[in-house]
This record gives C-alpha cells, structure tokens and sequence, in this order.
C-alpha cells in the first residue's frame, strides 16, 4: 500500500516539474517580446515620435518623403532608436494621398499588443498585427505652392514659377528692376528713361523724344531735315536775290 502511494507521489512530482517547465517557457518567450520594465515601453513611445519628427524634418526640407528609416539615419535626421519589440519600421506610400500621406507601419507579435501599441500613438490603424501611423505632408510645404515666393527656393525650384496668369486688377506693380517679355500689352505706359531697340506703334504723343536715328516710312528723319535745312538755305538765297516771290 505504501509502494502505491509513493509511485503516485512521484506520478505527481513528475507533473508538477513538467507545469513549472512550460511556465517558465512561456515567460521567457514574453519577455523576449516585451520590454521587462514600464522604462522599456515609454522608450518605444518616445523613441517612435522622434521618428515621425524627423521623418517630417526631412520631408519639409528636401520636399520628399523619405524611403526608409536608414535613409533618415544617412542624412542626419535621425540617430539609433529603440523599435516596438525589436522590430523594424517601414515606409509605405502605396495608400500615398495626392502624394501628400506616408504611412509607417510595424509588424506587432500579436494582434493584442498591436491593440496596445496602437493606444499609445496616434493617429495610427491596426489591421490584425500591422501598426500604421499616418503621417502628412508638413502643412507649410503645401501652402508654398500656392504662394510667390520673395527668396528662390532653392530645395523646390518649381516654387519660383509660375504656373498661370496673374490678374492684378489694375493694382500696381511698382519698382520693378528688369522686365523680361516676349509681348507686352499696356493701355498706358510711363517711365522716366525708356530704352527701346524695336518700336511699333499706331500713333505716340510726347512732350520730349531724343533719339540717335529716327526712321520713317519716307527714310531717315535726320536725312529729310537735312534735305530741308539744304531747301530752306537755297529759298532763303534766292528771295535775298530778288529772283524768288
């Protein structure tokens, strides 16, 4: 009776060391998943903002969005941070808005701690264990475009053109250093010094014309007061004479 007893005692050992067994396998496997301290967690949250700071840094700057996490880390914007669970985030522009939208998305080890990470960040979607954090296109850069800019931009060159006419609603546009113009039409024009290598006109009223040539449908102006100075001289001699009336 007492051999019975002792084989179900040992029976009962050999469960209970199989039970602590895979306690403690499951409890290393958690700990490889999750940070083994509330330290570690808050170091995800601030480490993946920092991220998406940056990933916005660079966007404003270079007018892009950037490819992947590295490239951040190449150019400066980023140094070595610490990823959810180990694991690497990712740019995706597939869903790109008007090429305004860049999603960065991890992959969860489970569709419960993706819940969890997906409380702590925001604005971001979980579809079963993918994190996605939406992020835009710095708001500044999109009302550049919309906008003459007093300084060339140099990062976004298509910014320091223009894309359509400007109507200024007979506003002025004063203190202008150079104009370049394949056609320029005016109701009226005034300057103080006006340089003109081609003139066309229908008619010209001026108080004052200075000029080095002067041509006519009839030739040179200067050629025709000359011809009529040379008329005039001859006239003036010839009524002196007595033989002109």
């Amino acid at each position: 009776m007492m051999k019975i007893r002792g084989g179900y005692i040992l029976f009962e050992l050999i469960i209970a060391l199989a039970l602590i067994g895979s306690a403690l396998l499951l409890f290393g496997q958690l700990l490889s998943r999750a940070p083994t301290d509330q330290g570690g967690q808050a170091k995800w949250i601030a480490d993946t903002e920092v991220l998406m700071e940056a990933t916005r840094q660079y966007w404003h700057h270079t007018g892009a969005a950037p490819a992947s996490v590295e490239q951040l880390q190449d150019n400066g914007y980023l140094a070595t941070i610490q990823s959810p669970w180990g694991r690497t985030w990712s740019f995706n522009s597939t869903n790109n808005v008007s090429g305004r939208l860049l999603t960065l998305q991890i992959q969860a080890p489970s569709v419960s701690e993706a819940q969890w990470l997906k409380t702590q960040l925001a604005p971001s979607v979980v579809q079963h264990h993918t994190v996605s954090l939406m992020i835009w296109q710095p708001i500044s850069d999109i009302h550049a475009a919309r906008y003459l800019h007093r300084v060339p931009r140099v990062d976004a060159p298509v910014l320091n053109q223009l894309e359509t006419d400007l109507d200024f609603a007979a506003h002025d546009i004063r203190h202008v250093g150079i104009i370049e113009a394949t056609d320029v039409t005016v109701d009226q024009l005034q300057a103080d010094s006006l340089v003109v290598r081609n003139l066309t006109g229908t008619w010209l009223t001026a108080d004052h014309i200075s000029t080095q040539t002067f041509n006519t449908l009839d030739g040179s102006y200067y050629t025709l007061r000359n011809q009529l100075q040379q008329l005039q001289q001859l006239w003036d001699q010839c009524v002196a004479s007595g033989g002109c009336r």
